[in-house]
């Protein structure tokens, strides 16, 4: 399938990913719940994120989530270099074309 591209609220961050999700992760940790995100999990470095973010580094310092410095919308997270995956927010692209992937709820 084509590559998506969304955006934050105010559009000064878009987010480029090569292809739809298999499932989207509703993940239920405090910070995930509150955020109101629901990822798609891609290769580190495989999404093109462009404009300026704010970063919070979360628990034992393995995620970096990053919004956007703007409006404050939750784009993404990366593993610090500690995992080989990243965790795009998938609530940012169009749903209608998200319509059909599964949502699970992973720890």
């Amino acid at each position: 399938m084509a590559a998506l591209t969304g955006h934050c609220d105010c559009g000064a961050v878009t987010i480029t990913v090569p292809s739809p999700p298999e499932e989207i992760n509703a993940c239920p940790c405090d910070y995930c719940r509150r955020a109101g995100a629901r990822w798609g999990y891609y290769k580190a470095g495989s999404a093109l994120i462009t404009g300026e973010t704010a970063t919070y580094r979360r628990a034992a310092k393995v995620a970096d989530f990053h919004r956007c410095a703007t409006c404050g919308i939750v784009t993404h997270w990366d593993g610090n270099g500690v995992t080989p995956h990243m965790g795009v927010n998938m609530t940012n692209f169009d749903q209608a074309t998200l319509a059909g992937i599964p949502v699970v709820q992973d720890p």
